[in-house]
């Protein structure tokens, strides 16, 4: 509750700790991070954190992984850091755009919405094309396969629009 007092949190440790989980290498990998605070960062002076924001970019970059950081604009926000202080911290969005990631700015709309912003970012539509035998021996069929996820719960809507 409340973080640390009058330092940031560190963010990058636990997106480092979830990138040592692994994933299956044809998953997609999304990484959602929220947070109304800078992080801690390697070199910081608080010796809470192991890594620096350069190296997070990387370790996000060689995984595959899309940043989504819900945080503030920080140039507009005053965490409690002295501002004088806040360039030795990482800031989420900053390390999302570096990695080619996505930002939301947790200030600007109801945290429903954001959220509505992140599953609309998740469940976007995809097409699938697919090469196939027709009945007919000899022939091939090509077409398109509309994949739509449903609002229902592990459920997924495929429409064949050959």
């Amino acid at each position: 509750s409340s973080g640390l007092p009058n330092l940031p949190e560190n963010a990058i440790g636990g997106i480092e700790e979830a990138l040592s989980f692994g994933f299956r290498p044809s998953a997609q990998k999304i990484m959602i991070v929220i947070t109304d605070e800078l992080s801690c960062q390697k070199g910081d002076g608080s010796l809470l954190s192991e890594y620096t924001e350069d190296e997070v970019k990387d370790d996000l970059s060689r995984a595959g992984v899309i940043l989504i950081a819900v945080s503030p604009d920080f140039r507009y926000f005053d965490p409690g850091v002295p501002r004088q202080d806040m360039p030795k911290y990482s800031d989420m969005k900053v390390l999302a755009e570096k990695s080619g990631g996505i930002t939301i700015d947790i200030n600007s709309a109801d945290f429903l919405d954001i959220l509505g912003r992140i599953e609309g970012i998740i469940s976007e539509t995809y097409v699938i094309s697919y090469k196939t035998s027709n009945t007919l021996p000899g022939t091939e069929h090509m077409g398109d396969i509309l994949v739509r996820p449903c609002a229902c719960k592990n459920t997924v809507n495929y429409t064949s629009l050959a």
